[in-house]
């Protein structure tokens, strides 16, 4: 899936979910990493990419990771609520940054 001029989804697996990622460093190759979590029924395009937000970052400098949470964007699903539950969430967002 391609995102943005240049930029092309990354994956990892965490808890039993391939969770889809993009992370772009700044035009001067290093910046302090921030983090983007987008909100429920939305994606990281919808909310980072599309309005201008990760070119922002990384433009300030900064190196700009967001992902799509389980269950939404190109991340896999589950149909099983308990899967979706602030700690396991939360968690994958950790899993990401390791």
């Amino acid at each position: 899936m391609s995102t943005q001029a240049g930029s092309q989804m990354q994956s990892f697996t965490h808890d039993g979910f391939d969770l889809a990622f993009l992370d772009r460093q700044p035009a001067s190759g290093e910046g302090d990493p921030v983090l983007m979590i987008h909100g429920f029924a939305s994606s990281h395009y919808v909310n980072w990419v599309s309005p201008g937000w990760f070119k922002t970052l990384n433009d300030a400098g900064y190196r700009a990771i967001a992902f799509d949470n389980r269950g939404h964007g190109a991340s896999s699903k589950s149909y099983d609520e308990a899967d979706y539950t602030p700690v396991k969430m939360a968690s994958d967002a950790t899993a990401l940054l390791d």
